[in-house]
């Protein structure tokens, strides 16, 4: 910095001590001040700065009580952003200005970081505004990379993560501005058996308990006295849904209960019965997807119990129970979310997206593998990557999604190969991926492709205001109302499709063409001995779905989305 002095510096230099300006304060952190581009309009409208090749060069006046100049300074302080406040008296005359000396920026050295202290900071300023030393990429775990300030695990899809506590979320990397997918927790409290938990033996391997809103709950915190549990202001800052709790007079880490104790339920086991490797833990009760965590959504499913009043449930269709039956005036006692059916009890539970799942990023649907989300009707929902029709089911056809995606990591949209830059380390010889490697670079995540996924050979997975025979759906709801017969049905092969329990269609002369078309343009299948239905048989030469009588399999789409019966 270069200063000149020219008439009255002492006088000046009092007025501005009572201004209360420090030229060159290192104590004072500066307001924010007009970019580079801004210095002409700066200067214009203050009258005493001028911009100068893009440098500036300020003038610092003072007056007496009469209002005569006694006095200035005259500085080249490098860019406008070094300028940080300038006084006027009661006149409006310019009466000061203070800036940071010529070698600091913000009055800060360069390469740190001023603080809402009025400190500097040569590392990274956190959003509370503490001052913390930089992440280095260097030092995280393999597989890890510094967003935040923070070594977080990379990731291409949800199952990456820590299952019900973490979600893969879309960020910006430190340093490099890469965007990324990184696991992040979502501030719900962890506890064993919950969320995505695997559950082959049952509900047993399910120990956990939660409120409707999906978030855990224990009757037991501290010591017995849940209503010492307060909320962790501090751990759940940035978290909408969170729980993290802390017992009040000893500190202990709590679950803060966010539910009447009569409210927190067990978790269960959600599978096709023992041995189901694929089984895992969920909770019911939602009442929306925010209650479930990412890559779930809150969906309907049967409930083994009898309607009191009725003969729904408590049966092979919906399931079996000892326990009495639900009134419907307790359909929504103590948080249940129990509803009438067609032909079941039903329910609403938090669900992995499977196909046909609605969805609206490919990122929702990375609960189960291999999988985006795909235009279906005049919706999106989740579908199975495929290249040919032989990946897809009977009643479904490999279809251009609309989208390209990185080859190695689906969940990642892109435009360019470019946008498929790495996305794991390579540790221990494989990728996070599972691809074997012998270097980082072997774990990019390869080049922008264009992705076909299995559609129903509809277009559609639920039909849009009820479905009928042989129609797509996900759920009893989508075949009509409680008052009707039709539930939402699993053939041998394919999708589920809309069909009547009650077997309402006669076949009296034993011929297909008397039952119902499906939209496949298949007649259904007028039941007799080749099914192994005899005469004595409630349904014998009623309807049901089309069949492939040499191949003794039925469903909707038997031969493909192009071919007829």
């Amino acid at each position: 910095m270069r200063t000149m002095r020219l008439l009255g510096a002492g006088a000046m230099g009092g007025v501005m001590a009572l201004l209360g300006f420090a030229c060159g304060s290192e104590e004072e952190t500066p307001p924010a001040t007009p970019a580079p581009k801004q210095c002409a309009a700066f200067a214009a409208k203050t009258g005493d700065l001028k911009a100068c090749d893009g440098k500036l060069e300020r003038r610092d006046i003072a007056y007496d009580g009469a209002g005569r100049e006694i006095g200035f300074t005259y500085e080249t302080c490098g860019e406008c952003g070094l300028v940080s406040a300038i006084a006027y008296d009661a006149l409006g005359k310019f009466a000061g200005a203070k800036c940071a000396r010529c070698d600091i920026e913000g009055g800060c050295p360069k390469g740190s970081k001023p603080m809402p202290s009025g400190k500097c900071c040569d590392g990274y300023v956190s959003p509370p505004g503490k001052c913390e030393p930089k992440c280095d990429p260097a030092k995280c775990l393999p597989g890890n990379t510094c967003v935040g300030n923070q070594c977080l695990l990379l990731c291409d899809a949800h199952r990456d993560c820590t299952p019900g506590v973490q979600e893969c979320a879309a960020a910006i990397e430190d340093d490099t501005g890469r965007p990324v997918q990184v696991c992040r927790y979502n501030g719900r409290y962890a506890t064993n058996g919950g969320f995505g938990e695997a559950c082959p033996f049952g509900d047993g391997q399910c120990v956990g308990l939660a409120c409707p809103n999906g978030l855990h709950c224990d009757p037991q915190a501290c010591g017995g006295n849940p209503a010492a549990c307060e909320l962790d202001l501090a751990a759940c800052a940035g978290r909408a849904r969170c729980n993290y709790g802390k017992c009040q007079g000893t500190g202990d880490a709590c679950i803060f209960n966010t539910c009447p104790p009569e409210q927190c339920t067990p978790f269960r086991c959600l599978g096709a019965g023992e041995g189901d490797a694929d089984a895992y833990c969920t909770h019911h009760d939602c009442q929306g997807d925010a209650d479930c965590p990412a890559g779930y959504s809150c969906a309907t499913t049967r409930d083994p119990h009898k309607i009191c009043d009725t003969n729904k449930g408590n049966n092979n269709f919906c399931g079996k129970t000892a326990e009495p039956c639900i009134d419907p005036k307790d359909f929504g006692v103590n948080g249940a979310s129990f509803f009438e059916g067609a032909l079941c009890l039903l329910r609403r539970t938090c669900l992995k997206r499977e196909s046909c799942a609605s969805c609206a990023t490919t990122l929702d649907c990375t609960a189960v593998p291999d999988q985006i989300c795909a235009p279906s009707g005049a919706a999106s929902a989740c579908a199975r990557l495929c290249t040919g029709d032989e990946h897809c089911l009977a009643d479904e056809t490999c279809t251009p999604s609309g989208k390209r995606t990185c080859a190695m990591a689906p969940a990642l949209e892109c435009a360019t190969d470019a946008d498929c830059a790495p996305v794991a380390k390579c540790t221990q010889g494989s990728c996070a991926s599972g691809a074997p490697c012998a270097q980082d670079a072997d774990c990019v995540a390869g080049s922008c492709v264009e992705r076909s996924v299995c559609l129903p050979c509809s277009g559609f997975c639920r039909k849009e205001g009820g479905g009928g025979f042989c129609d797509h759906c996900v759920d009893d709801t989508d075949c009509g109302t409680p008052d009707g017969k039709l539930a939402c049905v699993s053939p041998a092969t394919g999708q589920s499709a809309c069909f009547d329990l009650s077997f309402p269609d006669t076949c009296p002369s034993n011929k297909d063409t008397e039952c119902p078309k499906a939209p496949s343009g298949l007649y259904g299948e007028c039941l007799d001995q080749n099914e192994q239905v005899g005469p004595s048989d409630q349904v014998y030469h009623r309807c049901y779905f089309p069949c492939d009588d040499k191949k003794h399999t039925c469903g909707c789409w038997l031969n493909g989305c192009s071919q007829k019966k």
